[in-house]
């Protein structure tokens, strides 16, 4: 979980909108794409073991040009999708956005973001270390749930063509 002072703070500055969050999570990779379980990003433990060092690159996050915070996919283990965790980056040195230029979608602000040995405290940490991939898949089903049964509610109500 977040430490109370990172909590406090992100919610104190979310909450007075003087801050934005990155909507959706920074996953996507040059080169994994959307494969969690082989995503590049690195989180190293310090050596006193209250930061993380983040370095890699995102791509395609949505509004993240816009966005003081990341929730970000980085690996903190071993390959594959147990060693996958979440955290939340705050942009600051290091951090590097740029918005792509993207047909039919530019309000959007679908952005390539690099992280070049980025401080995050460990305390930034969403849930348990590792356990990121499932967090995620478990919020990717919950959204397309949401989605087919919004799209199944607005079927049966609406009336097409007269």
């Amino acid at each position: 979980m977040l430490a109370e002072k990172c909590k406090h703070s992100a919610l104190t500055r979310f909450l007075s909108l003087s801050h934005l969050c990155c909507p959706t999570p920074a996953v996507t990779e040059p080169s994994a794409g959307s494969d969690v379980a082989n995503l590049k990003t690195t989180a190293k433990k310090t050596a006193d073991g209250k930061h993380y060092i983040v370095n890699g690159e995102k791509k395609w996050i949505t509004n993240g040009v816009f966005a003081d915070f990341f929730t970000t996919a980085v690996r903190t283990g071993e390959e594959g999708m147990g060693g996958v965790s979440l955290l939340v980056i705050e942009r600051s040195k290091g951090v590097k956005t740029t918005q792509m230029k993207c047909s039919g979608v530019w309000p959007s602000g679908t952005t390539y973001v690099e992280f070049d040995d980025v401080m995050v405290p460990v305390g930034n940490l969403i849930g348990k270390e590792n356990q990121g991939f499932k967090y995620i898949m478990s919020a990717a089903h919950n959204t397309k749930w949401a989605g087919k049964g919004f799209m199944l509610g607005s079927s049966t109500v609406r009336r097409v063509f007269g």
